[in-house]
């Protein structure tokens, strides 16, 4: 009589082909999503950031005639019943922008371009602005290559019982952007006069942990420079903003690195925390929020250098690297750079013909 092999087990050779199909498919997915990352120019090999990174851009249609005569009835109505306990600083209405071309190539339209160009990761452009303004190069389909493009009205975003619209002054209006829906927790707040020269990473921005990366500066009382004539409006609240930085940053509850001078966020975008701006405006400086003014007082704040330099005292802000350069150009000086661009600059105030002909190059550049 033949014996009968005895009958194998082959349940754990199933379960150990099933886990090895798992960690196969995983291993595909992980490629295909890393080949699916939009190329970030300059960084081919860089590996994709772990969490989604938006842009916030604050604009308005200076050459909108409704926006300007409602502008100048609540410049009147402030100069004949001023705010108590504030200084004011309106003493000109800024005159209006010229159309540049059909396309109204201002600003923020280079502003945008150029983050498109050598940021193509960034996953939405929130435009935020005054109802009912859009900018005459706004794409119609609201999408621009892999970045979503999202037109945010004030009016969506304020928060009921503040200072009622309309304001004529970012500060307040940058108040509320932690109200913007959909909005990623690491977003990078730009100037509209703020724009990437050179291919820009998601880590020159915030670490892979998510802590934000910028370049700080000493936040110390500025000195007011000779120069022809006194100091303008203009002149004076930026001092003015600069000196509330230094004495918020002053204070001991927001320091827990020891021996260390306040510092603030560069003059350049700046990378934010959603959460920490919320809290930021909202509860620590809640009383400095609600004494803002519809136009530039000197109870205003640059939220977004005060957070830097917040956290940046808590040990959560990471240096930019030195090789990054980063500018601020006075208007009509950026030929001065055009052959040696940094990689982040502000034209400060309006750019001119000149400078809209050097940004063009910058666009057409392979």
């Amino acid at each position: 009589m033949m014996s009968t092999a005895p009958s194998r087990n082959l349940l754990p050779y199933y379960v150990v082909y099933l886990l090895a199909g798992i960690l196969l498919l995983a291993a595909i997915l992980t490629i295909a999503v890393d080949w699916a990352a939009p190329p970030v120019p300059g960084y081919p090999h860089a590996p994709p950031h772990p969490f989604p990174i938006d842009v916030v851009v604050t604009w308005v249609d200076g050459s909108d005639e409704a926006w300007r005569g409602a502008l100048e009835t609540a410049r009147q109505e402030m100069i004949a019943s001023p705010p108590d306990g504030a200084r004011m600083f309106h003493s000109k209405l800024r005159e209006p922008e010229a159309a540049v071309d059909s396309r109204a190539r201002d600003e923020v339209y280079y502003n945008a371009a150029l983050i498109l160009k050598y940021m193509p990761w960034v996953r939405r452009y929130f435009l935020v602005t005054s109802r009912p303004q859009k900018p005459a190069w706004w794409p119609v389909t609201g999408r621009t290559n892999r970045t979503e493009f999202i037109l945010v009205h004030h009016d969506v975003i304020w928060d009921a019982g503040t200072r009622p619209l309309p304001v004529f002054n970012s500060v307040p209006i940058q108040a509320h952007l932690a109200n913007i829906a959909g909005l990623a927790e690491h977003f990078i707040l730009f100037d509209d006069d703020c724009y990437v020269g050179r291919p820009m990473h998601p880590s020159h921005f915030f670490t892979k942990g998510g802590l934000p990366v910028a370049r700080m500066v000493r936040a110390s009382q500025p000195v007011i420079l000779a120069k022809a004539g006194p100091p303008t409006d203009e002149d004076m609240w930026s001092y003015n903003c600069a000196n509330t930085a230094a004495m918020i940053l002053s204070e001991p509850d927001v320091q827990t690195i020891p021996d260390e001078g306040p510092y603030k966020g560069a003059h350049v975008c700046a990378p934010c925390l959603k959460s920490e701006w919320g809290m930021l405006v909202k509860q620590k400086f809640k009383a400095a929020t609600a004494k803002l003014q519809a136009f530039r007082s000197d109870h205003d704040y640059t939220i977004q250098y005060v957070l830097l330099g917040i956290l940046r005292r808590q040990g959560r802000v990471a240096p930019l690297p030195a090789g990054i350069r980063i500018a601020l150009i006075q208007t009509g000086s950026l030929a001065l750079a055009r052959f040696d661009m940094p990689h982040l600059f502000c034209v400060n105030n309006r750019i001119t013909d000149t400078d809209r002909a050097i940004l063009d190059e910058l666009l057409d550049q392979k």
